[in-house]
């Protein structure tokens, strides 16, 4: 390992020094015959930022975002005492007596809808999760922000994301019409029906039961039925089940003249005038909603009612605490085995995800000492493994992933099992990335890390870049497999695999390893590519190709930075200061 300060010889030439013992000349003057010293005088850095500096500049963007905060709520005033109220009932009888609105949509003043610029991406935090560190400073700070442009040598383009902010969607993201929608007639919506549970789509998401739903379509169009909590929500299920089935169904066929958002549109209005009301059927509207809008990208607006192990992913990538935890609800294992394929995500794993929110992700975390830090990774880590190794071996993910699933995926395997064991790697793999980036939490910018912490973190680091190594290679695989329903698949975890991968290119970004990682990272224009997109709506297309533009801007930042390294510009390795 590099000593932590450089001689004299390697800090002038600017090259690495080599020590193999501790008193022994380092390599390059004991090959030249050199003395080698540690002699020179470290002047302390004159623009170095002292706490009063730090003070300053932080009293100074609270009374911007003051400034900011006092001259909306200002216009808002303006805009709600000169005229009639922007919000509007819908005119329809019967809905008449519900409190549902509709949303407007705001322009700019001067600016017509037509000619608006285009709005920045809508990849935002919750695709890549927060937490990501290097030596304490938060990537996706400012302060990250200037460390990557000094890393690369580069503008950052990433300001194009919603991940340096997280902005609330814009209020006309929705919009209801005035006029309810009527279901098409129930023979049509029975055969869509039958398509939705013939289809990969209720396999990757199985959380309806075939024979309860008959009996939502009943009271759907039951037209002798006058209580509003019984037949609207089963109205929002179909509405809801329509959007699956439409985005990869020609609707021309079906006598559709909607597009999915209509039907998007018309579930949530729906579930609006049941809203307080507790039902099966508006469970079953939440859950086909929020697997809609999962396709298309919006996990923004994605349901914490999905089957309570969906909750942690939340939690793990936002930060915030999860909703529901498993102190108030109960999510032990089915007592019939045989039909565990039918849960879409693994139980057991989720309440490590839920430890694991609780401890590295709550604000106490940030309290931790370096070793206090690391030795929960570590119980998190023996904990995982113990889940991994009680797994089925048939099942069991493993850390590695070497070329793709296909050996994994023997042809007699049926449909379920396939998702089963799919989900499960992924879910394996994307909670040891969770786990084991924040290891790099430790340290201090401005100094070295002592040797052996050095080394843990390496280790733990290296935990996290393969498992997104892996990811990248199970998704070229299930693109094949999964068709158009791998969008939301590459969606939820190629950005976050990208990440770690990045991460350790920008800091290592010379050598075969990070070659190999250069290499993996672009195959995300291959995989988003390969998703099937005749029958897919634009707003999904677009999302897919957002995320391959952020991957490969993630790729051009990492060239930059091994070209920075070539022209002597900065050090090889960011982690270590030779001074």
């Amino acid at each position: 390992m590099p000593p932590r300060r450089a001689c004299d010889t390697c800090y002038k030439r600017k090259i690495q020094c080599l020590i193999k013992t501790q008193g022994d000349p380092c390599d390059w003057c004991d090959s030249q015959g050199l003395t080698c010293t540690f002699d020179r005088v470290i002047q302390k850095d004159p623009n170095k930022r002292t706490t009063s500096d730090v003070v300053q500049e932080l009293s100074r963007r609270v009374e911007t975002l003051e400034e900011a905060l006092q001259t909306a709520l200002t216009n808002s005033t303006n805009m709600s005492v000169g005229g009639p109220s922007p919000w509007s009932e819908p005119t329809s009888l019967r809905f008449a007596s519900s409190p549902i609105t509709r949303q407007p949509v705001i322009s700019p003043i001067g600016v017509s809808p037509t000619t608006r610029a285009k709005s920045v991406y809508k990849l935002c935090r919750c695709h890549i999760g927060t937490n990501w560190y290097f030596k304490g400073i938060g990537i996706l700070s400012n302060r990250g922000w200037q460390w990557i442009s000094d890393g690369a040598g580069e503008r950052v383009f990433l300001e194009n994301f919603d991940i340096f902010g997280n902005p609330a969607p814009p209020l006309g993201s929705v919009s209801f019409s005035e006029t309810p929608r009527v279901l098409p007639p129930r023979a049509i919506c029975a055969h869509v029906v039958e398509l939705f549970f013939k289809s990969k789509t209720a396999v990757i998401f199985p959380f309806l039961e075939r024979g309860l739903f008959e009996g939502t379509l009943s009271r759907a169009f039951d037209e002798g039925v006058v209580d509003l909590g019984r037949r609207t929500p089963a109205e929002a299920c179909l509405w809801a089940m329509i959007a699956l089935v439409v985005r990869t169904t020609d609707a021309q066929q079906l006598g559709f003249s909607f597009e999915p958002r209509d039907c998007v549109n018309e579930a949530s209005r729906l579930l609006g005038v049941v809203s307080g009301i507790t039902s099966l059927d508006s469970l079953q509207g939440t859950l086909l909603l929020w697997a809609s809008q999962k396709t298309r990208g919006q996990c923004r607006e994605a349901a914490v009612s999905f089957a309570s192990a969906c909750r942690m992913d939340m939690s793990l990538r936002t930060d915030k605490p999860p909703l529901l935890t498993s102190d108030h609800c109960d999510i032990s294992d089915a007592e019939d085995q045989t039909l565990w394929y039918s849960h879409p995500r693994d139980t057991n794993l989720a309440r490590i995800k839920e430890n694991a929110s609780n401890i590295l992700c709550s604000p106490r975390a940030f309290k931790y000492t370096e070793g206090e830090l690391l030795a929960h990774v570590r119980q998190l880590d023996d904990e995982l493994e113990e889940w991994r190794l009680s797994v089925d071996p048939r099942y069991r993910p493993r850390l590695s992933i070497l070329s793709d699933l296909s050996f994994s995926l023997p042809a007699a395997m049926n449909l379920q099992d396939r998702t089963y064991l799919i989900n499960l790697q992924l879910d394996y793999l994307f909670t040891i990335i969770n786990i084991h980036t924040l290891v790099r939490k430790c340290g201090d910018l401005e100094e070295n890390l002592p040797d052996d912490l050095h080394s843990v973190v390496h280790s733990s680091a290296d935990l996290s870049i393969e498992a997104s190594r892996s990811i990248f290679r199970i998704l070229d695989t299930i693109v094949d497999l999964w068709k158009e329903d791998s969008l939301w698949i590459v969606s939820h975890y190629a950005p976050m695999a990208a990440m770690p991968l990045f991460m350790n290119i920008l800091i290592h970004p010379l050598g075969s390893s990070a070659d190999n990682d250069l290499h993996i990272l672009s195959s995300i224009s291959k995989i988003t590519r390969k998703v099937p997109s005749d029958r897919l709506p634009m707003e999904e297309i677009e999302h897919i190709q957002e995320i391959s533009e952020f991957v490969m801007e993630l790729v051009r930042l990492s060239h930059s930075a091994a070209w920075k390294v070539k022209r002597g510009e900065r050090e090889h390795d960011l982690d270590i200061i030779h001074t």
